[in-house]
């Protein structure tokens, strides 16, 4: 999806994850840290209606169905 400011957002993810910062995100936030770099290595969730979809543009990230683990 794209949105005005897109490409500073995704530079802020980058440069809060070089720093060591905890990142994190809600519903289908989990797509702009994904296009940011910042799940690679990690487990993530996602809305369970854009789980499909994320793991076709994403197959390398560990995307679980479970909300809790």
């Amino acid at each position: 999806t794209e949105f005005p400011g897109k490409s500073k957002v995704l530079a802020a993810l980058r440069s809060w994850g070089r720093r060591g910062n905890a990142l994190g995100a809600l519903s289908v936030g989990s797509y702009l840290l994904a296009e940011a770099g910042q799940l690679d290595g990690y487990r993530c969730t996602i809305h369970w209606e854009n789980r499909a979809g994320f793991m076709e543009r994403f197959p390398d990230i560990n995307c679980t169905g479970n909300v809790f683990e």
